[in-house]
């Protein structure tokens, strides 16, 4: 079967197309299969046929989860300064994967806010540590991921799944409690601002 990466999808329409050999094939939601959801960026194999209108792709199934943006294990060297690709090739690859799922810059206006205000000022400021970092970070974490990713606007999620998968990868460093962990996350988020379009 030839594979490809989905290169866009409307929700609303139910339709998108994979990029294959320089090609662009047209698929319809309904021709979809597989444990992953539709997603930019996403890996996928399918069977082609000739449709009215040129190739189609069906009995696709996605391969991969979406793609959520560089990740890491940790922020830090083994010296514990910041790695620097989070100033550039990461986070410019990050701002990319978020705006092509769909993100607003207004909601990541919210998301960058709320990250900001609930744990990095309180934590700058001594404020909290430990278990109280946890508990702060859990608030941001259900309050401005998990819920805006359950709700919709105009059929589409307020933070697309690779954002939510983002933070979702990235949660064990939160929860780890280790505070030049989470401070060079902030870094990373703010580097990923500076590159997203239309702020």
């Amino acid at each position: 079967m030839p594979r490809g990466r989905i290169v866009d999808f409307n929700d609303e329409r139910g339709f998108g197309h994979i990029e294959h050999n320089g090609k662009r094939i047209f698929f319809h939601k309904n021709a979809v299969k597989g444990d992953f959801p539709i997603s930019v960026g996403a890996e996928a194999e399918f069977q082609q046929k000739h449709g009215d209108r040129g190739p189609k792709a069906v009995n696709v199934r996605v391969l991969t989860p979406p793609y959520c943006g560089e990740t890491f294990d940790t922020f830090l060297n083994e010296d514990g300064k910041i790695k620097h690709e989070i100033y550039f090739e990461a986070a410019k690859k990050t701002a990319e994967a978020w705006n092509n799922a769909g993100l607003k810059p207004t909601q990541f206006r919210r998301l960058f806010d709320g990250f900001r205000n609930l744990v990095i000022s309180p934590l700058q400021a001594g404020r909290i540590g430990g278990e109280e970092l946890k508990t702060q970070f859990g608030k941001f974490y259900t309050e401005r991921v998990v819920r805006p990713n359950k709700k919709k606007i105009n059929n589409k999620k307020i933070v697309p799944d690779p954002v939510f998968r983002f933070f979702e990868v990235h949660k064990p460093l939160f929860l780890s409690g280790k505070k030049e962990e989470i401070l060079a996350f902030f870094e990373y988020l703010k580097s990923i601002y500076c590159y997203y379009p239309d702020k």
